[in-house]
């Protein structure tokens, strides 16, 4: 998600095509009501790139054109984002696979602090001790093909995984809120590698 959180006039180009191809690719999982929206975004972005860029002349008119494509695009994503929460109410982890939440937020109030590890096999790190409220965002990415990887937050740098940990597969990535891992009087979060076999490789995310 990074990548769409920075996105800018470089990168759009490569992002909405990236979005279309998904679309596409999961039409039948996505259904009829959402699938063409998000198709709808390259073409859209074109369209008010176009109207901005084509010429100086007659500004006013390019203004106006360029402002109803954004605004199109604008609807589209705000109907994308309730259809996603209807078809998943009160479920914030689901609907947070669909939708990255942290667009909301200015990128300036939003730190976002980035981890990549290396972990060998069945060890435990301690990745960052500070405090967690709910306001702050965790994701966690296995990066590794062969390993498994348990995350928690714990008590102490050496506490073992509580009742609270998640296992991310090899491969797969969750967004979490730290409630979700442990108390939130507690300050360490902690990985452990699964594998006694395996290097593990991750990368976690925190915003905010």
């Amino acid at each position: 998600m990074t990548e769409y959180d920075r996105a800018n006039r470089k990168t759009m180009p490569m992002l909405t095509a990236r979005v279309f191809k998904a679309a596409t690719k999961y039409a039948t999982q996505l259904g009829t009501t959402i699938t063409p929206k998000l198709q709808g975004f390259q073409a859209a972005y074109v369209a008010a790139r176009g109207s901005q860029g084509s010429s100086i002349a007659d500004l006013t008119v390019k203004r106006t054109d360029k402002s109803n494509d954004v605004l199109n695009v604008e609807v589209a994503l705000a109907e994308s984002v309730h259809i996603v929460g209807s078809l998943f109410p009160t479920d914030v982890i689901k609907c947070s696979s669909y939708f990255n939440f942290n667009l909301f937020h200015t990128i300036a109030h939003r730190k976002h602090t980035i981890y990549n590890e290396i972990l060998a096999k069945d060890l435990q790190i301690m990745v960052v001790n500070r405090s967690f409220t709910d306001n702050v965002t965790l994701i966690f990415r296995n990066t590794g093909t062969n390993a498994d990887i348990i995350v928690w937050i714990g008590a102490t740098a050496t506490d073992v995984p509580n009742a609270q940990a998640i296992t991310i597969k090899a491969g797969k990535a969750s967004t979490e809120l730290p409630s979700n891992l442990g108390d939130l009087t507690n300050t360490f979060l902690l990985v452990k590698n699964a594998s006694d076999v395996n290097v593990a490789n991750f990368q976690i995310e925190i915003i905010g």
